[in-house]
């Protein structure tokens, strides 16, 4: 599993990405996609630093949010009784704990989560309106959680 430290500068690397291409508002659903991938690495640094997360109401101890299934089945820890009838994917794993762990953040997250699913699979057309409020707001209300409460010096600059 990748460490704190490059999930940041991956984080980074598609933040000054997503800068360079996002005032020509060309590409505006890649705009969300890539802030969601952006947002998902500032998460997993956050779950890297952290490591003592809950899950379920219990206490639980991992790096990143892939070593959750692991973690869960050693504790015996069920899966959520509204997911286990389908298979539970690393994004769902990773809900989770932004939901029970991180919920300063997590609607923001949550946010981004569904509407890159909706830009890669179901809309490619999205307003400049539309993008402010799908990916730059949400975006930065995380990069400003995660600067304050990890030390992290993201810096999004979108106008």
């Amino acid at each position: 599993m990748p460490a704190g430290t490059q999930h940041v500068q991956q984080a980074t690397h598609n933040i000054d990405f997503l800068t360079n291409f996002y005032k020509s508002h060309k590409y505006n659903d890649w705009a969300i996609t890539v802030g969601f991938y952006s947002a998902l690495h500032i998460l997993e640094n956050a779950i890297f630093i952290k490591k003592q997360l809950t899950y379920q109401g219990k206490s639980i101890t991992i790096e990143h949010a892939d070593d959750l299934p692991d973690c869960a089945s050693q504790q015996k820890i069920p899966p959520p009784q509204n997911l286990s009838s389908t298979p539970i994917t690393p994004h769902k794993f990773r809900n989770i704990l932004v939901q029970e762990n991180f919920p300063e953040v997590a609607d923001f997250y949550m946010l981004l989560y569904r509407e890159s699913r909706t830009a890669r699979y179901k809309k490619h057309q999205f307003s400049d309106n539309e993008v402010t409020l799908l990916a730059k707001a949400p975006l930065g209300g995380i990069v400003d959680w995660s600067n304050k409460n990890f030390s992290t010096s993201f810096n999004l600059n979108l106008g």
